[in-house]
């Protein structure tokens, strides 16, 4: 009787013991992650920082393109009262294109008539809306500007042939008053150079983004073309 229950209580101290040993084991497969479970993790992760790296993406282009129509916006409004300006401090408006205008600036010597060196020519060249005059320099003599400075008729005020020479002279210097600027149309209430009225339409494109700028103005000062 005795050796049985000896026998007993060392088959139950096995039994204790192996079930002490798998305790552990067992409870660390519960505590960790099946590779379904990781997969399915490692997929979601992967989903949401796709879907913030377009997020991140769509409000960087937003934001350029917000910055490109500032910028159009800008230039054109620029553009266009730099045009008015010259129209409205202007004594006469000559020979008129698709390309530009030619204008009397002002009358600086007060002898009434028009002078080389009293022109503006605006143009659309390269994209760009430019201003063109003499400009001598002060290092140029009197007598060679004198010799660059003659007096236009007003035939020649009006003549697409007089514009083309006017930018062959050796002294005349443009400068860029817009950038981005495809085409400058103009509607004039009169024939040049009776021109008193001008009405400008300016537009301008940049990375694909396109805004046209109209306006209205008119000669303060005119002065009759001899």
């Amino acid at each position: 009787m005795n050796a049985e229950c000896g026998i007993r209580n060392a088959e139950s101290q096995k039994e204790s013991v192996h079930s002490e040993f798998r305790t552990p084991n067992s409870e660390g497969r519960r505590r960790g992650f099946t590779l379904l479970e990781l997969t399915l993790s490692l997929a979601i992760s992967t989903m949401v920082l796709a879907t913030a790296a377009g997020l991140a993406f769509a409000v960087s282009h937003a934001w350029g393109k917000s910055e490109d129509i500032n910028e159009i916006v800008s230039h054109g409004r620029n553009g266009l009262f730099q045009i008015s300006d010259r129209v409205r401090s202007g004594r006469a408006i000559g020979y008129t294109d698709s390309a530009g205008m030619l204008i009397w600036r002002e009358d600086s010597n007060g002898d009434g008539y028009v002078d080389q060196a009293e022109l503006s020519l605006l143009r659309v060249s390269g994209g760009q809306l430019t201003e063109g005059r003499l400009n001598f320099g002060a290092n140029v003599s009197q007598a060679t500007q004198d010799a660059n400075n003659r007096r236009v008729t007003a035939g020649e005020f009006v003549s697409s042939s007089y514009v083309a020479s006017l930018q062959q002279n050796p002294y005349f210097a443009t400068g860029v008053l817009c950038d981005y600027v495809t085409s400058v149309s103009w509607v004039l209430d009169q024939n040049a150079p009776q021109t008193r009225l001008v009405q400008v339409r300016i537009a301008l494109t940049k990375d694909g983004l396109s805004q046209t700028f109209c306006g209205g103005m008119s000669l303060r000062s005119p002065l009759e073309v001899k």
